[in-house]
């Protein structure tokens, strides 16, 4: 029997979706893991120096039912992430959704801002991105099946003060999603960016008190988003019914920008 199926009480052999997540130890990345965990996937996640989070994460998942790999991987290394999805690969046959998450940002006035932290950010935030995406275009191409989802910013749509490196990686990789989204439209994947507001963890935990209730103030809802609420709207987003989105920009901001 494939090592990504089960059989169920009455014999009948179920295929279980696989899931592989970027950056899924913090955020809205350990979010994304236990949500798909409960939604009945497998799930494969990265992670780049936190061995312990990896292994609780891994095995809260497992409470749920499912089976779980943890990869140390450093997405701007291309060599190291065909290594990940060689090992999602020989641990499930198949990886049907891949959710670009894993980010970092570092915030300075442009004038200000280093050729090395330029070089960083852009590296993580697109560059990676683009290497997880080439990697497995050609698997999900044999399974005629695939849904990729880019984790993207409202300030790559709007631009931010002290946020030129991040909003342009972000804005490139929304170029990045619609440009692959017609590649592959007809082969079974689609490939969207969630361009996500002001959120309640992950990077919006950084945010200083002071900026925070500045920011606060630009959004109509006046709050921040509910990072658990937004990892289960992504669930639906790549699922079967959801399968007529492609190449779209799905924002969830509190109305920050319309």
């Amino acid at each position: 029997m494939d090592l990504g199926s089960r059989r169920n009480e009455m014999g009948m052999t179920i295929v279980r979706k696989v899931a592989l997540i970027t950056g899924g130890t913090s955020g809205i990345g350990k979010e994304l893991v236990t949500e798909f965990a409960k939604g009945g996937y497998d799930v494969a996640f990265t992670y780049f120096t936190n061995v312990e989070a990896a292994k609780e994460i891994a095995r809260d998942a497992e409470i749920h039912g499912a089976r779980a790999l943890s990869i140390r991987t450093n997405i701007i290394d291309e060599v190291q992430v065909l290594e990940m999805i060689k090992k999602t690969m020989d641990n499930f046959q198949r990886i049907d959704v891949l959710i670009n998450n894993a980010g970092i940002y570092e915030d300075n006035l442009t004038k200000n801002i280093e050729l090395d932290s330029w070089k960083k950010i852009i590296d993580v935030n697109l560059t990676g991105v683009f290497y997880c995406i080439k990697a497995v275009i050609e698997i999900m191409e044999r399974q005629q099946y695939g849904r990729i989802l880019n984790i993207g910013s409202v300030v790559g749509e709007m631009g931010a003060m002290g946020a030129a490196n991040y909003s342009a990686a972000k804005a490139g990789m929304m170029g990045l999603t619609k440009s692959v989204a017609r590649e592959v439209a007809n082969k079974g994947i689609t490939v969207n960016v969630v361009s996500l507001g002001y959120m309640n963890g992950g990077m919006g935990n950084q945010i200083p008190e002071k900026i925070r209730n500045k920011i606060m103030e630009q959004i109509p809802m006046r709050k921040f988003g509910d990072i658990t609420k937004v990892a289960k709207m992504i669930l639906h987003i790549v699922s079967e019914e959801a399968e007529y989105i492609t190449g779209q920009s799905i924002r969830i901001n509190g109305g920050v920008y319309m």
